[in-house]
């Protein structure tokens, strides 16, 4: 019988348990996501996401989700909107509607996709009692007729034909690399039969 081994970093590993071990991490890593059934991942324009519900949009395959919080932190209402990774604890933020990954100070924080096909994130500022668009796309006019939260977790508005009018991964001041959200291994890794 010929045992296959692994050899890692110079050392040889019985490749059985080493394979049964990753399968058990990722198993647990994997079910540990918050997702939430009934969430749509695509939506029409002329959406409005209030607080009256944290998440909003979730992706097809259920590893992001597109939420809106509020919360008080010492006598002051904030709030913030964005992609988040739901497979992490607690959700990793991965892109928000700010250009820094800080709350805007405000209330009654909405996002609308509105029937001009603008994506928009809008704040009431300092107490005021008018909101102020804070955050928008630049796609007045471009055709944009669904908001959709993909797989890979890029949030993405496409137009009558599926095609991409504007897409949260081209927003590169926008996005948030998180370290603990992105795990890369670089290993070296042969095979040898014994």
């Amino acid at each position: 019988m010929k045992l296959m081994t692994l050899r890692i970093y110079g050392y040889h590993v019985s490749a059985l348990p080493l394979l049964l071990f990753i399968c058990c991490m990722l198993q647990s890593y994997m079910s540990s996501g918050s997702a939430v059934p009934g969430l749509p991942s695509t939506v029409p324009r002329g959406t409005l996401f209030t607080l009256a519900h944290a998440l909003w949009l979730q992706s097809q395959n259920k590893q992001f989700q597109l939420d809106l919080r509020t919360w008080v932190d010492s006598g002051v209402e904030q709030c913030m909107s964005g992609v988040r990774y739901t497979f992490k604890t607690p959700n990793a933020l991965i892109w928000s509607f700010n250009s820094v990954p800080k709350p805007w100070i405000g209330t009654n924080c909405t996002v609308e996709f509105r029937n001009d096909g603008v994506l928009a994130f809008a704040v009431n500022l300092n107490g005021s009692s008018t909101p102020v668009v804070v955050w928008q796309t630049p796609t007045s006019g471009a055709g944009a007729e669904n908001l959709t939260l993909q797989d890979d977790g890029n949030l993405v508005l496409l137009d009558a034909a599926g095609d991409s009018v504007w897409q949260s991964f081209g927003s590169f001041d926008d996005v948030l690399i998180i370290p603990s959200v992105l795990v890369s291994m670089n290993l070296r890794v042969e095979f040898q039969t014994t």
